[in-house]
């Protein structure tokens, strides 16, 4: 293996792998690294997540890829603040690991119960509500439930596993 392909590289190359895939969408991988290596997800004070913030608010990104959720932040405050910024922009959120896309109304739909079910609990928690993420979409993928049982599912899954 060659001694410079690191993790970084390789969250790279998935995700220019997704974007490839979408290519019939219009996807296109732009020539801009945004990665903060070596700095703790663990706060919005990034330089390469402000230029990547500054480019989605400019509208020179309108999607942003990620490996994983915890690679763009680990706080749900935080995640929630950004998704706003997002909004703002009509920009939208990929996780390739995690099947989540807030362009779609499935991943809008998570992301809502997501967001309102973990509010409540310590944003250290983050990466544990993110496994409950493939969970929370058969819930909502189902059916033979109401929106009521739902959501009575989601929040009794996330109790359950939170207390």
């Amino acid at each position: 293996m060659d001694q410079d392909f690191n993790t970084l590289d390789a969250q790279r190359e998935a995700c220019e792998a997704y974007v490839a895939s979408q290519k019939h969408e219009g996807w296109e991988v732009l020539p801009d690294h945004y990665d903060d290596g070596g700095i703790s997800g663990g706060h919005l004070e990034r330089p390469a997540l402000q230029r990547l913030m500054q480019a989605v608010d400019d509208k020179r990104v309108d999607q942003i890829v990620v490996y994983k959720i915890d690679r763009l932040t680990r706080s749900l405050s935080d995640f929630a603040k950004l998704v706003d910024r997002l909004d703002a922009a009509e920009a939208s959120f990929v996780s390739v690991t995690q099947s989540f896309n807030t362009a779609t109304s499935m991943g809008r739909l998570t992301l809502n119960v997501l967001l309102k079910r973990g509010a409540r609990f310590p944003t250290k928690r983050m990466g544990q509500l993110l496994e409950l993420l493939p969970e929370l979409q058969r819930i909502m993928l189902d059916p033979a439930t109401t929106q009521a049982q739902q959501n009575r599912l989601a929040e009794q899954m996330v109790v359950e596993r939170f207390g």
